[in-house]
Parts: structure tokens; sequence; C-alpha cells
């Protein structure tokens, strides 16, 4: 198994027990949030993606199946994994999915 996706696992598994793990999550992916709605805001000004798409909705539908293949399947994520979550987010953002 890469080292990567063990510590993954681990960090997801001590969140659910241990207050400061789970504090350092929480940091790691509000850092992840405001990046992705800087990326979210930049595309609807440019009209890439419709007005009001909600950032968190589009990093948890582009992060999910990623997810599902490391903690439920255990199955390697490979690039073509993250490229295709990417693309079906990508898809389901401009078809107006997300909006808030």
């Amino acid at each position: 198994m890469p080292h990567g996706a063990a510590i993954t696992r681990a960090l997801i598994v001590g969140g659910l027990t241990s207050p400061e793990i789970a504090g350092v999550m929480s940091q790691f992916w509000a850092g992840r949030l405001a990046a992705i709605r800087v990326i979210v805001d930049r595309a609807t000004a440019r009209g890439e993606l419709p007005d009001r798409t909600d950032p968190a909705a589009l990093m948890h539908a582009m992060a999910a199946p990623l997810y599902y293949e490391l903690l439920v399947t255990h199955v390697p994520i490979t690039e073509r994994d993250a490229d295709r979550s990417a693309a079906a987010a990508l898809a389901a953002a401009r078809a107006g999915v997300f909006l808030n």
C-alpha cells in the first residue's frame, strides 16, 4: 500500500476519535475549500461555471469517488481516476447541479 494512502486512512480514522486529529483535518479541509472557492469564483467570473456554484458541493463531488476508492475498495487511485473524478464534477457543475 502506498504510504500516502495509509497516512490518509489513519488521519480519517484518527479524526473520529481524537479531537486533536479532527482539528487538524478540519483546518486542512478549510484550506482546501478556500482554494477551491477562489477557483470557482474565477471560473464564474469568466462564465465557465454558473453563478452561485457552491464550491463545497463541487469539492465534495470531486473528492468523494477518490475517497470511496481509498477507504472502501482499497483500490489504488490513479491519475486517470483523479482526472475522471474532476471531469465528472466539472460537467455536473457546468450543468448547474451545485447551485446554492
